[in-house]
């Protein structure tokens, strides 16, 4: 309130803030002169009352629970289509990383016996121990807590 007081004063006492107001009033003026009237339809009365006593009457229980099951219904379609999404998502990345996997398998295997001599037979072991364990692991995730976790 006190702002307010002194917003006034201020504007009273100032030729330039007075202008600024001035100028400011006739843009807010032509605006308003220029923006369309809406204009209501006959029957807007008649159809808000009926919204309000639509809204002011206690609802029955069959209406109560037909809009129950139609929110009911909605929110099933809706988690089926999403469903439906995230199957199709998982079973084309679980394909992607069978495929992945039985090329990178069929390399490994072929290359075998040609690895650097420098790997011996120990190292290769657990080479290919540790390349089955980040397999196991990685599909375990899916399926629960790691195996690692338990």
């Amino acid at each position: 309130m006190e702002t307010g007081r002194a917003s006034c004063a201020h504007r009273d006492g100032c030729a330039r803030c007075r202008a600024w107001l001035a100028e400011f009033a006739a843009v807010d003026a032509a605006r308003g002169h220029a923006l369309p009237r809406p204009a209501l339809t006959t029957d807007f009365d008649r159809r808000l009352q009926v919204r309000i006593d639509a809204l002011a009457r206690p609802r029955l229980r069959g209406e109560l629970l037909a809009d129950a099951d139609r929110e009911y219904g909605r929110m099933l379609a809706a988690l089926r289509a999403g469903h439906r999404w995230n199957t199709t998502a998982n079973v084309l990345a679980a394909v992607a990383v069978a495929v992945c996997a039985l090329i990178a398998s069929q390399e490994l295997l072929a290359h075998w016996a040609s690895w650097p001599p420098a790997l011996g037979e120990r190292d290769r072991l657990l080479t290919l121990g540790a390349v089955g364990m980040a397999i196991v692991v990685s599909w375990s995730s899916r399926r629960g807590p790691p195996l690692l976790a338990r």
